[in-house]
């Protein structure tokens, strides 16, 4: 049986004591993942334009993410599914993505993923990457068609937030103990709760408000910066 990704889902619920030493929660598109899943699924569908200029002005923080999403969304209204399942086979991790989280594994880190994302486009990468935590969207589908409607409240930066506090404290950690990695202004809550949070690769609204920064798209980077700090 497949597992069923939702909002604020514990993927992992085996029971038993374990040894956590802390919680990484990473956003997914142009974090995890090197594309923008939503703007990849326009470019194919014809809506490019009108979907990118609505995904800079959120992650600017020029426009509301949740009203921005719903209007992307509707923008992909009539899409069939197979192709957003044909697409996410084609998205593609960062670099030094997979390489970080099998490191923190062995740290005894968890791992999230707070995106606002879409579930329908993140098969491959969460099989790939087995998180032990995942929070995001998810389409409305119709007869195997996007309707432009979400089927669940839209994840907001405070939704991210509140999602790694919730999942911080069911492993007996504190904020302090949350790494946290994101872009875009709606990732800006959570990294400024999190011990570190770090701006990677981020838009300047994200790097003016959060203590540690990367600039090189390597989240190999991430380790160097929790061994400087003494992390791991």
């Amino acid at each position: 049986m497949e597992k069923c990704y939702t909002q604020y889902k514990k993927v992992d619920d085996s029971g038993g004591t374990e040894l956590v030493k802390g919680l990484i929660v990473c956003d997914m598109d142009s974090t995890l993942i090197k594309e923008e899943g939503i703007d990849c699924l326009a470019h194919k569908v014809g809506k490019a334009e009108e979907v990118s200029a609505l995904t800079r002005a959120a992650m600017e923080g020029r426009m509301d993410f949740g009203d921005s999403l719903k209007k992307r969304v509707n923008l992909l209204r009539g899409v069939d599914l197979q192709t957003v399942l044909d697409l996410s086979q084609q998205l593609t991790f960062t670099n030094g993505a997979i390489e970080l989280l099998h490191l923190l594994r062995l740290q005894d880190f968890k791992i999230g993923i707070a995106s606002g994302g879409f579930l329908q486009m993140m098969k491959p990468v969460l099989q790939m990457i087995k998180p032990d935590y995942i929070l995001a969207n998810s389409f409305e589908i119709k007869d195997h068609k996007l309707t432009g409607r979400l089927d669940r409240p839209i994840v907001s930066a405070q939704s991210k937030k509140e999602a790694a506090l919730l999942w911080a404290q069911e492993l007996r950690l504190s904020a302090d103990q949350i790494v946290a990695i994101g872009d875009g202004a709606n990732d800006i809550p959570l990294l400024q709760t999190a011990g570190i949070g770090i701006a990677f690769c981020a838009k300047e609204v994200v790097r003016n408000q959060v203590t540690y920064h990367i600039e090189e798209a390597n989240l190999m980077k991430v380790w160097d910066l929790l061994q400087s700090l003494h992390r791991i």
